[in-house]
């Protein structure tokens, strides 16, 4: 089996790592041999710590992907450009596993569609939580099911910034960390800003709601205005400060909404350290769900792009059934839940029946800007959709 990879950055290059170390174990795997034969890149001469591609790197990635050797095509660049690409690509049969939350959350449902229509697979696993299986969990274990709440710290960077802020650290001095152990981006904008997370919850929301939803839609607040003084002051009250992605989905439609949260110690989500991740899933059926691990840094993440390739290689081989194939709800109505309105509401709809303290929370935001967060309680979180 052999494949082109767009983008051999920190991602890419770990993948090519992987796949040179099991040689020996993924023919086992797969029933055949595993080859990377192209690589796209912007600057193909540049030294990137991992095997070369056997026919090396290049800057056409139209030739590469389209090159009828190439089996599968991995996308590991980033940005929402490669839509119309990736559509030929499985418009031709060719499945695709990406990495893109960007091109996952804004044109997942048409690539998919395509890919349907084509008898093929789009896969996607390492767009939402690094090394956690969580979409694949959704889609093979779930199939079809449609979960009422969930919530995620969806973010391996900024945990890792706000746990060092715990600890005494700057903003600044704890992204520099982050960098340093390989954790975030040069430029970490997406990150702090909510915008990553804000991706990665409309992709979510696809394969636990069924439901198609533009991440622009979204109230997001990041962590800039979160001052360090603030995590720790609540950490030692036994709180920890999480960027906490929330969604419901009721007969009505759905909410969701991205920003720093005052979490309980105790409670799983607050209790995550570094880079850790974790999703948490309700329905009247399954009640609550947990699923975490590491979310971020080129290994965990590579690793979930590779468990994809040995996944689609499988169902190449028939091994298994198409993935990824839930059918996804268009125009579905947005509904303002107390939790999702805009901050600084007076009196949100529904407000009144959160607890005390979160009614309090949300009141003192709109008169301290210095206090940008806002309380997750599981009683305010489970309070339910209108109609």
């Amino acid at each position: 089996m052999e494949l082109t990879v767009i983008g051999v950055g920190q991602v890419g290059a770990a993948l090519l790592r992987q796949v040179d170390r099991m040689q020996r174990q993924l023919p086992e795997l797969i029933g055949e041999p595993l080859v990377v034969r192209h690589g796209v890149v912007r600057h193909p001469h540049r030294h990137r710590g991992c095997p070369t591609p056997t026919h090396g790197y290049t800057t056409d990635a139209e030739a590469a992907v389209l090159d009828p050797a190439v089996d599968l095509v991995v996308e590991l660049a980033g940005g929402r450009s490669w839509a119309p690409l990736l559509e030929r690509v499985v418009g031709r049969g060719v499945p695709v596993v990406t990495a893109n939350k960007e091109l996952a959350a804004w044109h997942g449902p048409q690539i998919r569609r395509v890919a349907r229509a084509a008898g093929t697979d789009v896969w996607m696993e390492a767009s939402v939580g690094g090394a956690i299986p969580v979409l694949r969990t959704l889609e093979l274990s779930w199939p079809g099911y449609s979960f009422q709440y969930l919530a995620g710290v969806l973010n391996g960077t900024v945990n890792f910034v706000l746990e060092q802020m715990a600890a005494g650290q700057s903003l600044s001095a704890a992204l520099a960390a982050a960098q340093a152990a390989g954790l975030a981006e040069a430029d970490p904008e997406a990150d702090l800003s909510g915008r990553d997370t804000q991706r990665k919850l409309a992709v979510l929301m696809q394969l636990a709601f069924g439901v198609a939803v533009s991440p622009e839609d979204i109230p997001t607040r990041g962590i800039g205005a979160v001052d360090a003084s603030q995590v720790q002051r609540w950490r030692r009250r036994g709180y920890r400060v999480k960027l906490l992605a929330q969604a419901w989905h009721g007969a009505a439609g759905v909410a969701a909404v991205v920003g720093p949260a005052v979490v309980p110690a105790a409670h799983p989500l607050g209790h995550l350290s570094g880079a850790e991740n974790a999703v948490l899933l309700s329905g009247p059926d399954t009640g609550d769900a947990l699923l975490m691990g590491v979310g971020a840094g080129g290994g965990p993440t590579a690793s979930a792009v590779l468990a994809d390739i040995v996944a689609a290689a499988r169902v190449r081989r028939g091994h298994a059934g198409l993935s990824w194939c839930r059918p996804i709800q268009d125009n579905v109505p947005w509904v303002d839940h107390p939790l999702a309105v805009a901050w600084g509401a007076e009196n949100p709809p529904g407000l009144r029946r959160l607890s005390p303290r979160a009614l309090d929370s949300w009141r003192r935001q709109e008169a301290s800007a210095e206090e940008p967060l806002w309380w997750w309680e599981r009683d305010a979180a489970q309070v339910g959709m209108p109609g």
